[in-house]
Parts: C-alpha cells; sequence; structure tokens
C-alpha cells in the first residue's frame, strides 16, 4: 500500500484552503448579523429623506426597500449555508446595489452630491464586517466596487452634475486606506490560525513518535468508522506491536528504545495512505484504520509493514550494531454495524493470537455479521 504523497504547492494549498474554511465558519454569523442590521438601518434612513424633502420620499422608498432586500438576501445566504461562491457574488451584489441606489436616492431628494459624500464613509466602516469571512483578495475586489460604481453611474450620464474630480480624490485614499487595514488583519487572522492549529497538532500527536496520540486516533477513526457503517464501504483496522520490547530497553536503554519505537513510526508512516488513521496508542503498540480496505488488503498491507520492519535493523548510538527488531500484527475488518472499540478489540484478539503461534506475524478475526 503505497503512500499518496503531496508536493510542497498542494500542501501550501491545502493549508490555504484549511485557512479560508476556518475563516469563513469562525466570522458567517457576525457578517450576517451586521447585514440584517445593515438592512433595518437602511430602512430607517427612509426618515431622514422625509425629513430632508417630504416631497420626493415617496420615490425614495423603494429604492431603501431594494437595498435592504439585496442586504437581507446576503444574510439569508450566509443563513441557509449556500456555496461559498454564491455566498460571495450576493455580497459583490449587494455592495453594488447600495452603491447604484445611493446615487439615485440623492439625485432624487436632490440632496448636494458634495455634502453627501461622508454618507461613502458608512460603506467603508461597515463593508469589512460584512465580508469578514473572505479572503483579502476577495475583499479588495469589493473594495474596488465601492469607487468604481459612482464612477461608471457619472460617466454613463446616470448622476448629472456628480463631481468626479471630488469623489476620487477622497474615496480612493479611503479604500486604499480600508484596503491596508484588510491585510493587515488578515496577517493578524493568518497568525492566530497558525498558532491554533500548532497547539491542536501538539495536542493531538504523540511527542516521541510524531504519529497521532489515543485521543486522535480515537476521534479520526471513529470518524472513518461512522463513513464506512453509513455508505456501506469497507474498512479494516490493524494492531501493531512491538516483539519483546522490554528486553530492548533492558539490554540497550530507553534511549535506544526511543529509537526503534520512531523507526517503526516512520515504517507506519511510509506504508500508510493520506486517507489512512494511524496512531500510537500505548507504550509499545500502534493501530492503523484502513478506510475502503477490505481483510484481504489489510493483511496484504499488514505483510508488507511486518517484512519491512524485519529486514531493517535499526541504527543507535546506543549499540555498536543496528538492532534488529519484529512486530507482531492483528487485523480485523468492519462488516455490519460495528464500532471502532469493536473492531479494535477484535483486531487485538488477532494480535494475542500473532503472539502466542510465535511472533513476527500477521493474524486476522473473522469479520463477524452485525446482529
Amino acid at each position: 500500500m503505497g503512500r499518496a504523497g503531496k508536493g510542497p504547492g498542494s500542501a501550501a494549498a491545502a493549508a490555504e484552503a484549511e485557512y479560508l474554511e476556518a475563516r469563513f465558519r469562525e466570522y458567517w454569523r457576525l457578517s450576517r448579523n451586521v447585514s440584517a442590521v445593515g438592512a433595518l438601518l437602511v430602512i430607517g434612513l427612509w426618515v431622514r429623506d422625509w425629513v430632508q424633502n417630504p416631497a420626493m420620499a415617496g420615490e425614495t422608498i423603494w429604492l431603501r426597500l431594494l437595498v435592504a432586500a439585496a442586504a437581507l438576501f446576503y444574510a439569508a445566504t450566509l443563513t441557509l449555508r449556500a456555496r461559498r461562491s454564491v455566498v460571495l457574488a450576493s455580497g459583490y451584489l449587494a455592495i453594488l446595489i447600495v452603491e447604484l441606489a445611493v446615487l439615485e436616492i440623492w439625485q432624487r431628494l436632490g440632496a448636494p452630491y458634495v455634502a453627501s459624500f461622508p454618507a461613502y464613509m458608512f460603506i467603508l466602516l461597515i463593508l469589512p464586517l460584512v465580508m469578514l469571512p473572505f479572503s483579502l483578495r476577495q475583499n479588495a475586489v469589493s473594495l474596488l466596487i465601492v469607487p468604481l460604481a459612482p464612477n461608471l453611474q457619472a460617466l454613463a450620464g446616470l448622476a448629472p452634475g456628480f463631481p468626479l474630480a471630488a469623489f476620487n480624490a477622497m474615496i480612493w485614499p479611503a479604500c486604499a486606506l480600508a484596503l491596508f487595514a484588510h491585510f493587515q488583519y488578515d496577517r493578524l487572522l493568518r497568525r492566530l490560525f497558525d498558532s491554533q492549529r500548532r497547539l491542536s497538532e501538539l495536542a493531538s500527536r504523540d511527542e516521541l513518535t510524531g504519529l497521532g496520540n489515543r485521543r486522535y486516533f480515537t476521534q479520526r477513526g471513529e470518524e472513518a468508522v461512522r463513513l464506512a457503517v453509513r455508505h456501506g464501504r469497507p474498512l479494516s483496522v490493524l494492531m501493531i506491536d512491538l516483539d519483546h520490547f522490554k528486553a530492548v530497553n533492558d539490554r540497550y536503554g530507553h534511549a535506544a528504545g526511543d529509537d526503534v519505537l520512531k523507526f517503526l513510526a516512520v515504517t507506519l508512516s511510509l506504508h500508510s495512505r493520506t486517507t489512512d488513521v494511524c496512531g500510537r496508542i500505548g507504550g509499545e503498540e500502534f493501530a492503523m484504520v484502513l478506510p475502503e480496505t477490505g481483510l484481504a488488503e489489510a493483511l496484504t498491507s499488514a505483510e508488507r509493514i511486518r517484512a519491512a520492519v524485519e529486514r531493517s535493523p535499526i541504527p543507535t548510538d546506543q549499540s555498536p550494531e543496528p538492532i534488529a527488531v519484529t512486530v507482531s500484527i492483528g487485523a480485523a475488518t468492519l462488516q455490519g454495524r460495528r464500532t471502532l472499540d469493536e473492531l479494535l478489540e477484535e483486531a487485538d484478539r488477532a494480535l494475542y493470537e500473532a503472539k502466542n503461534a510465535g511472533r513476527n506475524r500477521v493474524a486476522s478475526r473473522p469479520a463477524l455479521q452485525a446482529a
């Protein structure tokens, strides 16, 4: 069973995707709530229209409602967990509708454009919160919409008398400052995410071997078993134990024993796929969960691991000669409705059968039908 390796490019892409997924999970509720409150604020602003120009306020109510509807639609896509591309597109659309509606409202009210420019600052204040779940590049696109939309409206003759020079002198520096703030915030989020990931890895990894610890193995293994049961897919479990490990410690010392454990961890990693779950669950006991693997394939993989350990004496500073070790392996396979604990118990029985039969061998227990 060969290990499906990842190149640096794919590993970096996977890390970036993981960061973006974590960012979206963390902030989608905040963006939804800001959008919903923003929709209510937009409707409330109609009162300001009425105070400013009661005669024309009737012509702005539908524009205010359109803006509120766009904000609520964006909030709805977040709430309904729509595809990320759909949520992003609805966010861009909401920003564009706000931009187009604002100039139209000012024109209908007969408000002087220059006096109304400060209202754009509210857009730049709310926008970072609305687009917080998305990447820096996606936020940059949203910030580009803010200055471009009024320019296009004015150039198309939809905003007669609009002072383009004054507007651009104000809005582009403001957008650049907002983008810089986005950049700094993105760096902060990435550092926080990387720190949390490292802490999580430290909490789930065995310090000596670098494999998953018992907690990690149990969590990931249970997930794999649940998926296999739900979809009716094959799955197998291996229990791997070093033969006469106490004798290694007694003869060569615990430092040599640690070298042996690290060697076995490397061997298991080299003979595992990216979908397999591998962990150190005890002193010299290791286990593997092999999704999409029947008993025959599991036995073949176990035999490869056993043979690789047997033919590879381990060099160590604690001994002038490499230390020769062997492993015994027990295998069990999923059939019907089973749990990880049941599979481990069955594989453990097979392991002891291998030990009792002379060690340095692979044994299996027959799969039992679910009750």
